[in-house]
């Protein structure tokens, strides 16, 4: 029986066209805020009173701080925020109203929304796409600061302030040159230690992501894949040999090549996406392998088949992400993985060829 050539590059697109679609519905689904919105009323999150929370980050929920309560920082979205206690750090609101009644002693960051405060916020009021309202006895900034602005008014944003109302500092009106670097700022301010929560979940999706991509391919791809094995094993040296090659000389060879003619910008983007495409399926590959072995050591291999594939990509899948999240390190063995499956491959398709070339022709 012959085998069509083309099916290594339709089964490859076919990899790429999967993930794009799983990537697609990731990227364009409903948000958790819309969702909760579109059930009604957001639900109410209400730290009681004495309690302490260290951090709290709702999104399509309305929160409140209740009175004799300590938080370290609150990030709200698609809900309104009203602080009866303390704050000890930053605030950050994006689509919903701020009451401040308690107190507040870093920056108040409120885009889409208004805010009204009545208590004491002891940095900045960052207001954009609303209006800011300082209540009677209400204070606003840091004493002996008066140089610094107490109050940033984005946009159309406007100030509202009651007679014995105090704001310490500067009121800054930011334009739209402005604009976009306050907020920047302001959020780098704030995000830099909340970053570790959005680190987790990032991981969390790369991880998904990378297993189901890694079943896809074990399924559509499965003899291909277990040909790249057999030649990891056979011809190791000639799989790195090759690979390097290939890797670190005929790759960016050609793509400067691209680069520099006019002919070869059209074909730069496919080149680049099969070049993508091409990683995946050289590490995964590789990955696998390697999680094979251990899991043969363990004596944890007891399904055979292609479910042994699947399960050893899944499992590579996982490997291979954390191996990405290591410094300097992880980068490395990550090449190191390309190269040899990068080599294995190519070793594979020209076995292949040698094998096909042996078979008679028919008629």
């Amino acid at each position: 029986m012959k085998r069509n050539p083309m099916r290594w590059c339709a089964r490859l697109c076919g990899v790429f066209f999967v993930a794009l679609l799983v990537l697609g519905v990731a990227a364009v689904g409903p948000s958790p805020a819309a969702a909760a919105l579109q059930q009604g009323r957001p639900a109410l999150l209400a730290v009681e009173q004495g309690g302490e929370r260290s951090e709290i980050f709702e999104v399509g929920k309305d929160v409140t701080v209740r009175a004799g309560t300590t938080v370290h920082r609150v990030v709200v979205i698609g809900g309104k925020l009203r602080v009866e206690g303390v704050v000890d750090r930053e605030i950050v609101v994006i689509g919903g109203d701020v009451e401040i009644s308690g107190v507040v002693r870093d920056i108040v960051i409120v885009l889409g929304g208004n805010v009204v405060v009545r208590g004491h916020v002891g940095h900045t009021v960052m207001v954009g796409g609303g209006d800011l309202s300082v209540a009677p006895a209400a204070t606003i900034g840091r004493r002996g600061l008066a140089s610094d602005s107490s109050v940033v008014l984005i946009g159309d944003a406007a100030l509202t302030a009651a007679p014995g109302a105090q704001i310490l500092g500067r009121v800054q009106h930011a334009d739209r040159g402005d604009s976009l670097q306050a907020v920047s700022q302001a959020l780098s301010h704030v995000f830099d230690s909340v970053t570790p929560g959005f680190a987790v979940l990032s991981w969390l999706f790369q991880l998904v992501v990378a297993i189901l991509l890694a079943v896809v391919a074990a399924v559509l791809l499965p003899r291909q894949m277990r040909a790249t094995q057999r030649q990891l094993v056979a011809k190791w040296r000639g799989s790195l040999f090759c690979g390097a090659g290939v890797f670190f000389l005929l790759i960016p060879l050609l793509l400067i090549i691209m680069v520099v003619s006019i002919v070869g910008l059209l074909v730069v983007v496919p080149y680049v996406i099969f070049l993508l495409l091409l990683s995946f399926f050289t590490t995964i590959t590789v990955a696998s392998f390697v999680a094979r072995a251990v899991l043969e050591k363990l004596r944890l291999d007891r399904v055979g088949g292609e479910r042994e594939l699947i399960v050893s990509s899944a499992a590579g899948a996982v490997v291979t992400v954390f191996i990405s999240h290591v410094p300097v390190l992880g980068a490395a063995l990550l090449i190191t993985m390309m190269v040899f499956g990068l080599g294995a491959a190519i070793l594979a398709v020209v076995q292949w060829q040698r094998e096909r070339r042996a078979l008679p022709w028919e008629d």
